[in-house]
Parts: structure tokens; sequence; C-alpha cells
């Protein structure tokens, strides 16, 4: 998959790059990955657990920028969603191409009928990211996560369906 600055393709392997990324607290702050010591093998059981694994490579320099995942629920045609895009690339729009075309893909190419990712309520660019992707608060988990100060911090769903359901 494309877009005008991504490239954005499945792989079935560990980037270099990424247990550095998942080891680096700028990258995790608001990240359940934030408890854990990534490295190869760890990547790897990861990216066998998905249903989809992608790396987002920026088009231009050919550097590999980030990671999206899909879990999905073939039963009842659903897909939880997540992205990485590496601190040193964050606000600078990618996050959204890549998060725009993935949940495209998912809706349209794959026919599924919903698309979710679930964030901490205090990532604000989390869900900045899912609303101008065009997904709605889908509900709350009231002190469903402990934030990196211990607070009790809510979980809230986004969902994205189908144009015309």
């Amino acid at each position: 998959m494309f877009t005008s600055r991504l490239h954005i393709q499945q792989v079935t392997f560990p980037l270099d790059e990424q247990a550095d990324w998942l080891n680096d607290p700028r990258n995790t702050e608001f990240s359940e990955q934030r408890h854990h010591h990534h490295d190869k093998a760890s990547c790897a059981k990861y990216i066998a657990e998905c249903s989809v694994f992608w790396g987002i490579q920026e088009i231009d320099s050919g550097e590999w920028i980030g990671t999206a995942s899909a879990f999905i629920d073939e039963h009842n045609e659903v897909a939880d969603v997540g992205i990485l895009i590496h601190w040193e690339y964050a606000g600078k729009g990618y996050g959204k191409e890549a998060w725009g075309r993935i949940c495209d893909f998912l809706l349209e190419s794959r026919g599924l009928r919903k698309v979710e990712a679930g964030c901490m309520a205090t990532n604000k660019p989390m869900r900045r990211l899912a609303e101008s992707a065009g997904m709605v608060l889908d509900g709350e988990r009231k002190n469903h996560f402990l934030s990196k100060e211990g607070h009790p911090v809510g979980m809230l769903m986004y969902a994205k369906w189908p144009k015309g359901r």
C-alpha cells in the first residue's frame, strides 16, 4: 500500500530497528509495551500473533519510520488496529497518512464491518489520530490503565465503519 509519502508493506519478520523502538520510552509512553523489554525474538513472536503486521517506510529516504498491526476477528468481521511511529517522525502527519490508509484497506479490501482501536484517555496524539481518520468514540473503560506515574487512567475505544453503514 502507498500514500503520497509512505510505503506500507506487510512484513513477517522483525525490522532491525523494532526492538530498539519498543525499548525507547519516547515511543511507548502510552503503550502497554512500556512494561516489557523487547528483543528480536519477542518482536518475532508478536508479529506471528498478528493477523497482519506492516512496516511503514518513508518513500523519499527509504527509512523505516514505524509499524502497524491488526488483529482480525473473522467471525465478527472486526479488526483491532495499532500503530507506532518513531518519535523522531511524530507530528509530521505520517501516522495520520498510514492510519487512514490501513483503516480504509481493512474496511474496503478486506470487507470488514468495523475497525477499532483503544488508547489511554491521556494519549492525546492517538485520540487526534483516530478522530482525524473519521473514527468515533465507541466506549470507555474507566480506570483501566495505570499511567507511568501510577494514576488510574481510562481506556477510550474508537471505531470506524465502512462508508454507507
